[in-house]
């Protein structure tokens, strides 16, 4: 299949690309499709904010109008994830709506970035793969939502796993600051 490659914005200080994600949450693999939008009329979207991983770091392939892309691991699990959350949706991620191999686009895009995250109607925090720890933190937080914390129960254990959870390397980066 051919590779694909970025149609050149024709206003990148007011234009985006926007992905739109598949209609179903499962199933029929990742065929997205990207389209320009000016950032001040663009349709509702949500941005998503995740850690690319280092240089070198797997990657693996999505299909773009068509066409091939290969996007680090984490690019496209951050993508299964807002599919399962808002399927056929329009989502905004940096490393395929900005083309990262255009200099001059992509230091006017990362300038644009505080518009294009307070302009998104949503943002999707994608903090890495689940663990044993976030795991034990999802079911501690259900139980003590269900029991209304009637005598501090589970506290260690939840502060435990909200100080591993805080600890990963999403929240270590400058960006955190204008993506959330």
């Amino acid at each position: 299949m051919p590779e694909f490659k970025h149609e050149p914005l024709a206003d990148p200080n007011h234009q985006i690309r926007l992905l739109q994600l598949p209609a179903s949450k499962w199933g029929g693999g990742m065929h997205l499709q990207l389209s320009t939008w000016d950032l001040r009329k663009a349709p509702p979207y949500s941005a998503i904010s995740y850690t690319w991983g280092p240089a070198g770091y797997p990657t693996r392939s999505l299909t773009i109008n068509g066409l091939n892309m290969e996007v680090r691991r984490k690019c496209r699990f951050a993508l299964l994830q807002a599919r399962l959350r808002c399927p056929g949706d329009y989502v905004w991620i940096d490393s395929i709506c900005i083309d990262q191999d255009n200099v001059g686009e992509k230091g006017v895009q990362v300038a644009m970035m505080f518009d294009i995250y307070k302009r998104a109607r949503q943002v999707l925090a994608c903090i890495g793969e689940s663990s044993e720890s976030s795991r034990r933190l999802a079911v501690v937080a259900n139980i003590i939502g269900h029991m209304r914390m009637k005598h501090n129960l589970f506290k260690d254990l939840l502060n435990q796993d909200l100080v591993a959870m805080s600890e990963r390397g999403y929240w270590h980066r400058l960006w955190i600051v204008q993506e959330i």
